[in-house]
């Protein structure tokens, strides 16, 4: 069967992300061995801000080009549905969940790796990180499932990731562990791993740094040993040994905890970049230079290091142990036509409510 594959993406200007605009095609005809994947519902978080940020970096932009090349489309994690195929490794009506674009709908060429997962071949995408043109075959239709997936299970990935990282080294030998952007899901589920892992006795210290108005919500977690506002930053001990764990990229308050506490700053990642418009070139600090955690080289590490189904194992089991305990964060499902420019843009200016997890549907 034929069907019109017109399609609409949102997109936004590369050099200003508070620009957005949306682009429209119509007419495209599927080639042999290409399907139309249509989008039902994607998450959107402050991760979509670090993808904006690094798109030319970690070559973001590339998995879904926009029509010109100032314009980028950011990507998104959730379900979308095959509906048409000129493909023998996909079926029309079978649902997937991965990584799309902010878009109605994505040409893919398809290529089944097992009963329950296929891979994008579109040449564009073959030298691009594999763990992102992986799509997960979803056999039953259950919304609310589907809206924890879209939300939690990319970033548990990153939480786990991180926080073994952490442990296997022993927390770099730091006697606290501080987390900037600490009301940030990832940052939120690295640290319950972490401190879950530590213990309340722990000697290890997990401090989460925060702005003023998410000072309350982020202690009332109980993932923190400690949490203190940006403005109190200089309340915490210097003297001791520290890890950095910086999920805002905020430029500043990264200046501001190297500066407190000099060469104590025994191990410095840069994990999320949330406050895009500090973003830039950074001075010679004391202590340990900043790295950039990348994890889908971390995944392959640890999957080498302990096996992939273990490591997959280990994912899962904690996404199932999440969704049992929960977060104290209320689910909003909204339509991508009345709220879409809205919710992005929170993100954008970094006001979007830590208390909300968002998912959108068109």
């Amino acid at each position: 069967m034929s069907h019109s594959t017109t399609y609409k993406q949102m997109t936004v200007n590369k050099a200003n992300f508070s620009q957005v605009s949306w682009e429209e095609s119509d007419s495209i005809a599927l080639g042999e061995g290409e399907a139309s994947f249509t989008l039902e519902r994607f998450a959107l978080t402050a991760n979509n801000v670090t993808y904006a940020v690094l798109g030319n970096m970690i070559r973001y932009w590339q998995f879904f080009p926009a029509q010109t090349e100032s314009q980028g489309i950011i990507p998104v994690w959730g379900v979308a549905k095959c509906t048409e195929s000129h493909s023998d490794q996909v079926k029309e009506g079978e649902r997937f969940f991965g990584f799309w674009p902010m878009a109605t709908k994505l040409i893919m060429r398809p290529k089944r790796v097992t009963n329950d997962a296929l891979v994008d071949t579109a040449e564009h995408r073959k030298d691009l990180p594999p763990n992102y043109n992986y799509y997960e075959v979803l056999t039953e239709n259950n919304p609310d499932v589907e809206n924890l997936m879209s939300v939690y299970k990319p970033l548990y990935a990153t939480a786990y990731l991180l926080a073994h990282q952490i442990i296997a080294n022993d927390c770099y030998q730091a006697e606290q562990v501080i987390f900037t952007s600490a009301s940030s899901k990832t940052a939120l589920l690295c640290a319950q791993i972490l401190k879950a892992h530590l213990g309340e006795n722990s000697q290890v210290s997990v401090i989460g740094a925060t702005s003023n108005r998410n000072t309350q919500f982020v202690e009332g977690t109980g993932f923190y040993h400690n949490v203190v506002a940006y403005d109190d930053l200089s309340s915490i001990n210097s003297n001791a040994k520290t890890a950095l764990i910086d999920f805002s990229g905020n430029k500043d308050t990264l200046i501001r905890v190297h500066q407190h506490h000099q060469e104590n700053v025994v191990f410095s990642t840069l994990v999320g970049i949330t406050d895009w418009q500090s973003n830039g070139r950074l001075p010679d600090l004391p202590g340990a230079t900043p790295e950039m955690f990348f994890a889908p080289a971390v995944y392959q590490a640890v999957a080498k290091q302990i096996g992939l189904d273990t490591l997959q194992a280990n994912i899962g089991k904690g996404l199932i142990n999440l969704v049992k305990t929960g977060l104290p964060i209320q689910m909003e499902v909204l339509s991508v036509a009345d709220n879409l420019e809205t919710r992005y843009l929170d993100f954008v200016a970094g006001n979007a409510d830590a208390t909300k997890a968002t998912v959108l549907y068109w």
